[in-house]
């Protein structure tokens, strides 16, 4: 269920990043690149709160904190070595790059006591919505910044409707495990 919410949206801020910010905070405008980058880590970082949560029930804590602490030393050192060079379109990618890792070791540190596996029709799912989510996407670019915003805003507010219904449904499990 997570994955199918959040792939679409991470996948329409890196989409319209321009459109948002033009009408939100247009003195950003040369930020719109770093969207993308971000909603991609804000999803990887998420994702791995959901696979942590085992550490934490099984008392696991100080694999966390190892997994934490690494991700944390990659993102300075990622910084350290490519803002100077590239500003603050790096740290975007430093940070993707290190919640990346975040999501492995967290996996790695469960994976003996949790194994997840794909289901088909969640990843039907995660990859239809995604595909509904780019042709509105593509629609909408074409309105005015006011119309874009409010057609964004029904048309989620639908999408998530249909989301809940079919969770409730039993078409979307929440999550499966091994």
């Amino acid at each position: 269920f997570y994955l199918t919410l959040t792939v679409p949206i991470a996948f329409y801020l890196s989409l319209t990043s321009r459109e948002l910010i033009a009408l939100f905070a247009p003195s950003y405008d040369e930020s719109a690149g770093v969207v993308g980058w971000v909603s991609l880590g804000a999803l990887l970082f998420q994702l791995s709160h959901l696979i942590f949560t085992n550490l934490y029930l099984n008392f696991k804590t100080g694999q966390l904190t190892l997994a934490m602490l690494t991700t944390a030393g990659i993102n300075v050192l990622l910084n350290l070595w490519l803002i100077p060079q590239w500003g603050f379109l790096a740290a975007a990618w430093s940070t993707v790059i290190s919640y990346s890792a975040f999501c492995i070791l967290t996996i790695a540190a469960t994976w003996s006591t949790i194994r997840f596996r794909l289901v088909r029709s969640d990843v039907l799912a995660i990859v239809s919505a995604t595909l509904i989510m780019w042709g509105a996407t593509l629609i909408l670019r074409s309105l005015s910044s006011t119309n874009f915003f409010l057609l964004t805003l029904t048309a989620f507010a639908a999408y998530s409707l249909v989301l809940t219904f079919c969770v409730r449904k039993g078409y979307i499990a929440s999550f499966h495990y091994a």
